[in-house]
């Protein structure tokens, strides 16, 4: 497994260059958090974090996030 990640926002301009090159791309649709810090202030605004929380998100993106 390769283990460069580059993100595209897909257009259809990208996808004309796609049609015309050789090289391999795989689509990711899955549902993920792009932005942990707006993630985290959403979490306070909405009153849901709290020490463990914030604990498991920082132990979660610097261990389990490959």
């Amino acid at each position: 497994m390769e283990n460069e990640i580059l993100h595209i926002k897909y257009t259809e301009e990208i996808q004309g260059l796609l049609d015309y090159c050789d090289i391999e791309v795989e689509y990711d649709n899955r549902e993920k958090i792009e932005d942990i810090s707006n993630f985290k202030r959403e979490l306070q605004r909405q009153n849901l974090m709290n020490p463990k929380l914030e604990e498991f998100i920082e132990n979660y993106m610097r261990w389990d996030n490959k």
